[in-house]
């Protein structure tokens, strides 16, 4: 019964004296009928009292320990709650009596009704069980049931009573333990160096997994072990050298020592040692950190011995060999330099290097310099370089960098060869030597290519990282014998299902390396055939899953452990009488403390804690005697063997009507493996802190929220923020709005693919300077997929940054003269184009080239031809308005766009131009002995002369000859005078008309298969529909390359092609189509990406699609032309060479 149905203290006294009233007066008036009714009355209320007083103790009791208690008849109905019930689900008692239990508080999904109904049908009741119960606001609570058949006074089944605790905290606790773990094992995994961590004997406590692919040992080989049994006997003197001289003072130490794998691989490490002490100097351990540096050591061995050998070697060498400082000023060479360039040694001494290369190759020579500084590998070049005597040299140069220990470059070394007659031949296989070397070097996948006896021909280098064993072991083996017998089965029916139209397949396998390791592989195999459906061999691609394999395992075990712990807790619930000593216990006690509830008994609950906890729980009895009235305790409990259990308590005391002491309610939960936990979870945060101490890249944990909630030290160093100082804010206050705008953008994109992304930004650093941060960001999700926390690794880019901001300049600037080059022109032609269209303003475009100049180069040498083409830069300039763009377009030729500048203001702009070219340059100056000079300059004006910068340029080229051949100085572009007439650029203004309006159109040519005798493909040609002619794409297609509109007609055919493709499917002809590509659009990036968009958008599968494209391509832009058909064949389209042999 509810709280709220209970009759009100002051009903009951009342009653029994009126009662009590009627008997007496009945009994004086005579009136025996009346005064025997009120005498039943007096008697009834007085066994009913008695009643009501123990149900409200029974209520009091079950309150007062936080259970649950319902009592239900036989169909569900709800017949008694206790107030704690009521209180947790949110209901108030006439909401929920005689309401049915299931269908207001159990899940359907649940399935307890029909148990419940069957049971009482068999008038059976399990004794326990656990579901959730939903409350009134729609939570679901989790709670443990011990159930009872209720019976009548005939005995007689007439329900259940069920009595229950709620455990919804419990887990929620464990999820939290379990979150932690993973974000500790989520850090781990980002290091890539090994950390290991000892106690003071130097047994190693913990060592991070990136020990296996360094050192060669799993982690859990080491645990234990003595670090001085890694070491040869000197280094385990230097090492104990070390920490003899440690101190809290100076307790951190660096060094580097050969150390030999299990394998028998020898590797250079270098060790980062921190020492631990104690609070009061005692030495705990130590934190190592340990980074291969193999590599590094072997470059500064060879570079060292190449010095050595330079020198003895080079006076008797026939090959020039130069030293250069950093910045390629030359420091020596070789006296062979006279006999191959004509220069003595001593002329070259102190200049640069890069003066033997043409000016406008500076750009791209530097950009190859950078690079290879950057990928650590030498540059080899072959180059015509200018001989003493004007002529040009063949050579084959080849420039090595010497590194300091901490991988600076301190010097260049350049050595050079003649190669005039080898050059043509060994070009085309130096090439392809080169690309397939980085390709291979390159792979972290192995790559295995078998002929068709599955006998191994060739194998990338990651095999020997990956399984340690060298690729020349394997090649000429069978792939089978490297398998079991189970797997090898396996593999043999992949290949027998193979054919050239389903020539894929997928398998994972476990491989058994030769040290005993375990890697589970998973390998894509595509079968290869040859024309004739034969089988030719196999390309198998092979990625080593083991760390996702060992890890998804590490997930179930947790999972299946946390289960079993959740279907065994149970707490304990006992009663004392006023004194202390137990009167009841529950079962479960004998799980807890493996004691039976009858040996304790009539013992004194404080006989079971522990001495240093029993005084505590006695002042806590005594204070809550005298106040509160309960008390909760954490303590210590004897084991019935003999060890102690940490039980988290809660007494509550009980009191009669009176204020007497009856006893008291003693609740009991099992808190050690908590206990355990915590201390685990310190343990591991201690290890954490000394890990992220060591690790040079920062890690930022945020929330969900992006707000920070740890960083690691090493962000004062790149950042100049103390952790403290971060940890709280959002991540938001290192970027700018524009970029956490892009940043928080992206972000949400990969949260709902989740998956791990990469970025670059530039972050605000403490004292207002900006870095540039490289971000590897990481999603941490829980078992329901929501979003638990964010792991950032960030590192700094700010010097990489800088030297792209070096090349980008370079880019659209003219090496010689820093004036902006043809491409930097164009865009800012472009832009003005655009702006002057719109508000119909006159443009002028100058063409100048300067006249005689070859002549300055010939007689005065080109040093003086570049300091003239400076100086007249200068002079021109100084002729422009500020908004006025002077470019060099290269050699002796210069252009500048004039806004806002009719036909007959820009002949007088190119007049001063001239003049002021004459008066600084010409004969008449006598501060230059420079032959006569002069400029020649032609002037096309938009809109009459065109409306693109090309159709601008090209006039004006024109124009500029014009001047040239006629003797003037200045002419502007008459359309009478030029070569091309009115019909073609009637034609060609036609033409572009006809791109925007979509008139062209494609004709299908089909092929026929003769043995099938059916049409399997077609071919698209492009023509022109033309006043009343077709015109085919041989007449209009080479003008449409010139005036750069070919790769709209290649958009448009590709557009129209794919839609007649994807309705020819849809209507059962499954036909495949050939499209041709032009060169021009095949070598433009920008064009490419639109055309790849273009096919990925397509509803269609690309495998039906086939793209022509022309030799040439290949033979000119071999680099570009190799990306974009890449491109292409990883969307599946096929790629055909169009008239092979015709170019």
């Amino acid at each position: 019964m509810s709280k709220s149905k209970r009759p009100l203290d002051w009903a009951w006294p009342v009653v029994v004296l009126l009662a009590a009233s009627l008997v007496v007066w009945g009994a004086v008036a005579r009136l025996w009928g009346v005064s025997l009714a009120a005498l039943l009355l007096l008697v009834w209320l007085c066994w009913r009292w008695g009643v009501w007083a123990g149900e409200r103790r029974t209520e009091t009791w079950f309150e007062n320990l936080e259970l649950l208690m319902v009592r239900l008849d036989r169909e569900g109905r709800i017949v008694f709650c206790n107030r704690y019930l009521l209180e947790l689900t949110g209901w108030s008692w006439p909401q929920v009596a005689g309401r049915n239990w299931f269908e207001l508080f159990v899940p359907e999904e649940e399935g307890l009704r029909a148990l419940f109904e069957q049971q009482m049908a068999q008038e059976t009741i399990m004794p326990q069980h656990r579901n959730a119960i939903r409350t009134r606001s729609g939570e679901l609570r989790q709670v443990v049931w011990r159930n009872a058949l209720a019976r009548d006074a005939h005995g007689r089944v007439v329900g259940a009573t069920s009595i229950g605790q709620d455990i919804t905290a419990i887990e929620r606790a464990e999820e939290g333990r379990l979150r932690s773990e993973r974000i500790l094992h989520q850090i781990v995994e980002t290091v890539q160096d090994v950390v290991l961590l000892t106690d003071a004997e130097m047994r190693i406590q913990y060592t991070t997994p990136s020990m296996y692919p360094v050192g060669g040992w799993r982690p859990e080989e080491l645990e234990g072990r003595s670090v001085f049994t890694l070491l040869d006997p000197e280094q385990q003197r230097i090492f104990q050298r070390m920490i003899r001289e440690a101190t809290p003072q100076n307790h951190t130490n660096r060094a580097r020592f050969s150390y030999q794998r299990p394998d028998g691989q020898r590797r250079i490490l270098e060790a980062s040692i921190n020492f631990l002490f104690s609070a009061k100097g005692a030495f705990q351990g130590a934190v190592v950190g340990i980074r291969d540096v193999t590599e590094h050591y072997q470059a500064e061995q060879a570079v060292r011995e190449s010095e050595q050998r330079l020198r003895e070697l080079a006076n008797s060498m026939r090959d020039v060999v130069m030293m250069l400082d950093p910045k390629g000023l030359i420091e020596y060479v070789t006296p062979s330099v006279r006999a191959v360039l004509g220069y003595d040694p001593q002329e070259l001494v102190g200049r640069s290097a890069f003066d033997f290369f043409e000016p406008e190759d500076h750009s791209w020579v530097l950009e190859a310099v950078r690079a290879a500084r950057e990928g650590r590998r030498p540059l080899r070049l072959e180059y015509q370089h200018r001989h003493k005597d004007g002529s040009r040299v063949w050579l084959e140069t080849q420039l090595d960098f010497v590194y300091d220990l901490e991988g600076n470059p301190i010097r260049m070394v350049l050595g050079a060869r003649q190669i005039q007659d080898r050059r043509e031949a060994e070009e085309q296989l130096r090439k392809s030597e080169q690309m397939l070397r980085q390709v291979t070097d390159a792979m972290q996948d192995i790559v295995l290519l078998t002929d068709e006896n599955a006998i191994v021909r060739y194998i990338t280098p990651s095999v020997q990282k990956v399984t340690g064993i060298h690729p020349q072991a394997l090649v000429g083996r069978s792939a089978y014998e490297l398998l079991d017998a189970e797997q090898s089965r396996r593999f043999k029916e992949l290949s027998a299902a193979a054919t050239p139209e389903n020539p894929t397949a997928q398998s994972s396998f476990v491989f058994v390396c030769p040290d005993g390791r375990e890697l589970y592989m998973e390998a894509s195999i595509k079968f290869l055939f040859d024309e004739k459906g034969l089988d030719r061999g196999a390309v198998t691609g092979i990625r080593d899953l083991t760390e996702r394999y060992r890890a998804e395992q590490a997930v179930r075990q947790s999972e299946q452990m946390l289960r079993q712990i959740t279907d065994a807790m149970q707490d304990v619930v006992a009663l004392t009488d006023p004194r202390g000593y137990f009167r009841y216990l529950t079962p479960s006690v004998e799980r807890l403390l493996g004691y039976r509830p009858e040996q304790m008994l009539g013992q004194l609950a404080f006989d079971y804690l522990a001495p240093e906890d029993r005084e505590k729980a006695m002042r806590l009895a005594e204070q809550s005697l005298a106040g509160a009235g309960s008390y909760q305790l954490e303590g210590r409990y004897r084991h019935a063997k003999g060890h102690y259990v940490w039980i988290d308590t809660l007494v509550t005391y009980i009191y009669d009507g009176e204020g007497r002491l009856v006893g008291s309610v003693v609740s009991g939960r099992d808190v050690t493996e908590r206990r355990q936990a915590e201390e685990a979870l310190r343990e591991r945060e201690y290890r954490l802190r000394q890990i992220t101490n060591s690790i040079r890249d920062v890690v930022v944990l945020l929330d969900p929220l992006a707000r920070v909630q740890y960083v690691t030290p090493s962000v004062e160093q790149i950042l100049g923020y103390r952790p403290e100082e971060l940890v709280g804010k959002p991540i938001s206050m290192l970027a700018g709005k524009a970029q956490w705008a892009e940043i928080r953008r992206r972000g949400l994109q990969a949260i709902r693919e989740k998956r791990v992304y990469s970025t670059e930004c530039g972050c605000k650093h403490k004292d207002g300077h900006v870095v540039w941060i490289e971000s590897l960001v990481n999603f941490v999700w829980d078992d329901a997929e929501a979003l638990q926390g964010i792991v950032v690794g960030m590192r700094d880019i700010s010097e990489r940054k800088q030297q792209q901001a070096y090349v980008e300049y370079m880019a659209y600037h003219d090496e010689l003269t820093k004036l902006p080059n043809r491409r930097a022109l164009r865009r800012a032609a472009e832009e003005l184009l655009s702006r002057a269209s719109q508000r119909e303003i006159p443009v002028s475009l100058l063409y100048l080239d300067l006249d005689n100049f070859k002549t300055v180069n010939d007689t005065l040498g080109h040093d003086v031809g570049d300091e003239l083409l400076v100086e007249v830069s200068q002079v021109l300039s100084k002729q422009l308005r500020a908004e006025d763009m002077l470019a060099r377009l290269g050699g002796d030729e210069f252009a500048c766009i004039l806004f806002n500048t009719d036909t007959e203001q820009a002949r007088q702009v190119a007049s001063r131009m001239s003049r002021a070219i004459r008066s600084a340059l010409g004969a008449g100056n006598p501060a230059h002995k420079l032959p006569s000079l002069g400029v020649s300059v032609g002037i096309a004006s938009f809109p009459k002369d065109g409306r693109t910068f090309v159709e601008l340029l090209k006039v004006a080229d024109i124009a500029m000859y014009q001047a040239k051949g006629s003797g003037s100085r200045v002419v502007v572009y008459d359309p009478a005078k030029s070569p091309y007439t009115e019909e073609r650029l009637q034609f060609e203004a036609a033409m572009r008309k006809a791109v925007q309006e979509q008139q062209l159109q494609l004709l299908y040519q089909p092929i026929w298969h003769l043995r099938e005798r059916r049409i399997e493909e077609a071919e698209a040609l492009l023509c022109w529909p033309y006043q009343g002619t077709i015109l085919r794409a041989s007449e209009f297609v080479p003008l449409a390359e010139e005036v750069h509109l070919v790769e709209q007609m290649d958009w448009l055919a590709l557009q129209k092609g794919l839609m007649q493709l994807k309705l020819w499917h849809e209507r059962g002809y499954l036909y495949r189509l050939s499209i041709n590509l032009s060169t021009q659009s095949l070598v433009q990036p920008e064009v490419m990406r639109e055309l790849l968009a273009l096919l990925k958008d397509a509803a269609l599968d690309p495998q039906w699609l086939t793209l022509e494209v022309t030799e040439s391509v290949l033979l000119r832009e071999p680099e570009q032309a190799r990306a974009a058909l890449e491109g292409f064949k990883a969307l599946g389209v096929q790629i055909a060479i169009d008239d092979f042999g015709s170019g």
